[in-house]
């Protein structure tokens, strides 16, 4: 899955989390990348995308 976690000076963060199996056993790898690529990987494997609500709070434009 892929979470949105942080908005900072404009700029967006997010974290990607892998599951990866070796030997029968289950290991779960957080990995920092740019938000783009994790929605492109995230839309590719129909994984799940989560933004925070302090993320969607910052971030929103108000509508006339």
């Amino acid at each position: 899955h892929v979470v949105i976690d942080m908005l900072e000076s404009n700029v967006y963060f997010a974290r990607m989390y892998i599951e990866m199996y070796s030997a029968g056993n289950r290991k779960e790898v957080c990995v920092d990348a740019r938000p783009s690529d994790c929605i492109a990987l995230a839309l590719r494997a129909q994984a799940p995308l989560y933004v925070s609500e302090e993320v969607l709070k910052s971030g929103a434009v108000q509508s006339r």
